[in-house]
């Protein structure tokens, strides 16, 4: 691959590789046979530079992940979930929602639900108590209960778009409230009742 142009930050390598209409693209096998794994950005433009640099990397920690030598960014990669790494995604949605876990009557399970199809219904109160078999005041009811305990306006737009991502990011598991047990050789002790 011939390039003007090599930034060597630390272990990693930046490098331009110059395409021009009716050249082969990079080819990564020399690279591979290194050792190396590689990302590629989509073709950019001197001006998107930044931009391409982050798509690389991207495609970069998709390759590490999946063990591949190479991977590129494709169009289909653009999207909002491709910008924020998984670990990112998912302790960002958990920390957003962990206001409802210890959340009383419906509980945590049906105040996400609630919210998502709320949310899913671009705010309709009636289509989303159709949906949810409920009466529209108790999904008005419940979203202004989650408004509450996420001390958030949901009349916001912004805030709505948020919640939406999050609750795509969040794991389908509950996340758990109970502490872990003591760690072994420690000194707590535990309260048991024996009954005779």
């Amino acid at each position: 691959m011939a390039t003007s142009y090599l930034d060597l930050r630390g272990r990693d390598v930046y490098a331009l590789v110059p395409v021009t209409p009716g050249s082969p693209t990079a080819d990564p096998a020399a690279a591979n046979r290194l050792g190396w794994t590689l990302g590629f950005s989509a073709p950019s433009t001197t001006a998107d530079l930044a931009v391409a640099a982050n798509q690389a990397e991207r495609a970069l920690r998709h390759a590490l992940a999946a063990g591949v030598p190479s991977r590129r960014q494709q169009d289909r990669d653009l999207s909002v979930h491709s910008l924020v790494p998984a670990a990112d995604s998912t302790a960002l949605a958990r920390a957003r929602f962990a206001a409802l876990v210890d959340a009383p009557s419906p509980g945590y399970d049906v105040m996400l639900e609630t919210l998502r199809t709320w949310l899913a219904h671009h705010g309709s109160w009636d289509r989303a108590a159709t949906a949810l078999g409920l009466h529209r005041n108790t999904v008005r009811r419940r979203v202004a209960r989650i408004g509450d305990l996420l001390d958030l306006d949901l009349h916001d737009l912004d805030v709505r778009m948020e919640l939406w991502f999050a609750l795509h990011w969040l794991p389908k598991e509950r996340p758990s409230t109970e502490q872990a047990p003591p760690a072994a050789g420690s000194d707590s002790r535990q309260r048991r009742n024996i009954h005779p």
